[in-house]
């Protein structure tokens, strides 16, 4: 029998995730929380369809933070975050406008999380937590179409309990769970499936979600990537 020699895995095209803290401080955390409430109590008489799902301010009709100057404070940090993000995964962010198209704040109480879902219509979605607790459910992070999933249906929560998977090898991994923190963001494409943990803490927990698209500032000679918008043409006028 002959003796097997093996390379080194070739690993192509991995998720990567960008995480940190903004440094904003406690007072403007606080003031960013009670604007939170602020929009729930506005928002009272309109139906909280599940009793286990957190509050958010997308489908609530407060979707616009990033027209309120109020939140420059919050922008201007999160603009250096997503460059060093860029930057950290090899995409010149000189060469891109970065446009908020949403921004929104969530409330999530005990015993309510929030579902599996994509921003596809975005290119980049940010999730910062002013104030959380202990216990508040983790933001988990999914990858749709596992590369190495040798077997349709493979890469199950089930496949790990089992052994089948190892929770060890980052080449098996199509989940990564993140514990929210006072001031902490997390960054990532925003056609990536992501979720939150159901709370077990009697505090709640803040968010705010913003979904970002990125165009070219120079389009000239350029197909593949969306133009700036200041060259579209608006055709309802």
């Amino acid at each position: 029998m002959s003796d097997i020699t093996k390379n080194d895995l070739g690993t192509l095209g991995q998720l990567s995730v960008g995480s940190g803290s903004l440094g904003l401080s406690q007072e403007y955390r606080d003031f960013l929380c009670e604007e939170i409430e602020n929009n729930i109590s506005d928002a009272e008489g309109e139906e909280h369809k599940y009793d286990d799902k957190a509050w958010t301010g997308d489908v609530n009709g407060f979707e616009k933070y990033h027209q309120d100057s109020r939140y420059d404070d919050f922008f201007s940090p999160l603009s250096t975050a997503i460059f060093h993000y860029c930057m950290d995964i090899g995409v010149n962010h000189e060469m891109f406008n970065f446009e908020v198209v949403r921004c929104w704040g969530t409330k999530t109480k005990s015993g309510e999380n929030i579902s599996k879902h994509t921003h596809d219509y975005a290119h980049l979605s940010v999730v910062y937590y002013p104030k959380v607790p202990e216990a508040c459910g983790e933001l988990i992070l999914s990858v749709q179409n596992p590369q190495n999933e040798l077997v349709p249906g493979m890469f199950t929560a089930e496949s790990y309990q089992m052994g089948a998977l190892s929770y060890n090898t980052q080449e098996s991994l199509n989940i990564l769970g993140y514990e929210p923190k006072d001031d902490m963001y997390v960054m990532f494409p925003a056609k990536t499936q992501h979720q939150t943990n159901c709370s077990s803490s009697h505090l709640p927990r803040y968010s705010i979600a913003a979904d970002i698209i990125m165009t070219l500032k120079d389009c000239h000679k350029v197909e593949g990537l969306l133009p700036c918008k200041s060259s579209w043409k608006n055709l309802n006028a």
